[in-house]
Order: C-alpha cells, then structure tokens, then sequence
C-alpha cells in the first residue's frame, strides 16, 4: 500500500497549487483544466495579490475569485491558463470512517509541497448545513486549502486546519459543499477576498449558574453535553477569528439544538441552552449571535466543569483553549 499511496501522491502533487501572498505560502488545487482552484477560505481571505505557483513551474497572478462559501470556508479562485493537470472528482455522497486518505503541506518556506498518509476516523454532522470528516494521522499542520485525496486519487474534499488545547485538528470539508460553487462559474474580481466588516464585539454576558442547575442530570448526559460543547467550541473559535463568523455561530446553534434534542436527561442544562439559543435570536448582527452562544456555552461549561471537580472525576477531553478569541 506505501509503494501504491507513492504514485498516487506524486499523480496529485500535479495538480497541486502554492499560493503565495508575498512572502506568505497558502495551498490549493486544481479542480478543472481550465483554471479553477480550490482552497480554503481563510488562505486566501483579505490578500489584495495572490501569485498562483504550479507544479511545472510556472508562476501565474490570480485575478478573478469564482465563489466564496463563509459558512464551509471554501474559496475558488480563477486562472486564465487552459489545459492544466485537474484532480478527478470523487463521489458526492460522504465516504467511510476508517477510508485511507492523502493529506498534502508545505515543506521549509512554504516553497515545495510534501504529502502525509491519514484515515478518516471521524464523520460528524455538525447540522443541516455541514458534515465534516475528522482526520487522523501525522499531518501537516499547514495543509488548510489543500486536497483530501482518496487512495485511488480522487479528490474527496477540502482540508482545513484548527488549533484546539490538545494540539492541532485536522479536518475535510466534502466534496459535496464545492461542487457547486466549481459549476456557478460567476466570476468577480479579487478584490471579492476583502474580509467582511465586523461589528464592534458584543458585550460578554457568561451567566453564573448554581450547582442546582444540574440536579436530577445524568452524570454521563453532563459528560457528553461538555464533549460536545468543547467539539464545537475548537471548529467555531478557530472560524470566528478567521473572519468566518457566519460559521462560528451555526456551528453553536446546531450543537446546541442537537444537544437540547437529544439529552432529556439533563433538564438543567437544556433550560440554559434554549435561553441561549433565544438571546442569540435576538440580537440584530451575527457577530453578537456568536458571542451569545459562546456566553452560553461558557456559563455552562464552568458548573459542569465544577460539579465534576468537586466528584472527583475532572473531563480532560472537554477542555478549551482559553487563547481561542470566540
């Protein structure tokens, strides 16, 4: 299998794109052979000039964006170069847990491109409007843009990078979320990659919960809400401060509705989350939405975090990064 995944991997570094802002390097990939690159939307988000690096050589200036998708943080990008080496489309559907993959990154200075070998070990629904493939292996910690390649060479979606307490988390966006935006073919000029103008941050209010709140709860319901919690909080925070606050706070609208759905056993916790869940639908801008989320989330994370700490069994899988700004 290393021998086969070693052709693979040199067959799709063809068609692997470095972005280059700068003295900066990004990833991306070619999606069609008339130019269309792929890469992930926070890469690319606010550069006024992107030189385009392709395998053979050649050094091509980026100057059209053909769609951004904020929710997925995807971006495709538009090269006025025809016949170039595209990656074959995988299947639309989703794929296995435990399917081998091919991760690509940076190598020194960003300049040459390196692959690693991963599983998919994970497919979590994060809601209605995004399922994403958790990845497990030794990879790159610079691979966001880049493809998830199958063991046959296909490309199965997008990958991108978030920096969790634990270390970093890699992550595929399927297929299926760029397909579209590949077939739009609406092109706008680069400058489209300025980021959105955000709103003066909102004003935290973390409520402070008793310890009662968590009367007649179901230690192992308490135990999964704070995984969960802290899962969406390490997808969302990372999306927040990359500019894509859209999906900062659908990431906790959907926790928190699947959390509320399907843990009657924890009636406390529920209450507060609906209460959240009807501040954030009040507020007028979506930065103000995920802030009140995030208040939510905090507030209840620090009585759990409690009630554990006093039965002396402290959820090590559940902590956040205090450095994470949303």
């Amino acid at each position: 299998m290393p021998s086969a995944l070693n052709s693979v991997a040199a067959q799709a570094a063809e068609s692997i794109v470095l972005l280059q802002f700068g003295k900066a390097y990004g990833i991306g990939f070619l999606a069609s052979g008339d130019g269309l690159v792929v890469t992930s939307l926070h890469v690319v988000m606010g550069e006024k000039k992107v030189t385009a690096h392709l395998a053979d050589g050649r050094k091509i200036d980026v100057r059209q964006v053909g769609g951004l998708d904020t929710k997925r943080d995807l971006a495709v990008l538009k090269l006025e170069v025809p016949g170039l080496p595209s990656l074959p489309r995988g299947p639309k559907r989703l794929v296995e847990e435990g399917t081998p993959v091919i991760v690509f990154g940076m190598v020194e200075q960003g300049q040459r491109t390196r692959w690693a070998p991963a599983k998919i070990s994970a497919v979590q629904v994060l809601g209605g409007w995004l399922t994403i493939y958790r990845l497990e292996g030794e990879l790159p910690a610079d691979a966001s843009g880049g493809p998830l390649v199958s063991a046959t060479g296909e490309v199965l979606g997008v990958v991108t990078v978030a920096q969790t307490e634990e270390g970093t988390a890699v992550l595929g966006v399927p297929l299926k979320y760029v397909t579209p935006m590949l077939d739009e073919r609406v092109f706008r000029p680069l400058t489209a990659l300025a980021p959105p103008k955000r709103a003066p941050a909102a004003r935290r209010e973390i409520p402070e919960h008793p310890i009662t709140i968590l009367e007649g709860s179901s230690a192992s319901g308490l135990e999964v809400m704070m995984e969960s919690i802290a899962s969406a909080i390490s997808i969302g925070a990372p999306a927040y401060n990359q500019g894509n606050i859209e999906a900062c706070y659908q990431v906790y609208r959907e926790t928190a509705r699947r959390l509320i759905a399907t843990h009657q056993n924890c009636p406390g916790p529920r209450r507060a989350l609906e209460q959240g869940l009807r501040r954030a639908a009040a507020m007028k801008d979506v930065d103000a939405r995920a802030w009140a989320m995030r208040d939510a989330f905090d507030g209840l994370m620090a009585v759990m975090e409690k009630f554990f700490k006093s039965h002396g069994s402290a959820m090590k899988k559940a902590k956040v990064n205090p450095k994470l700004l949303n």
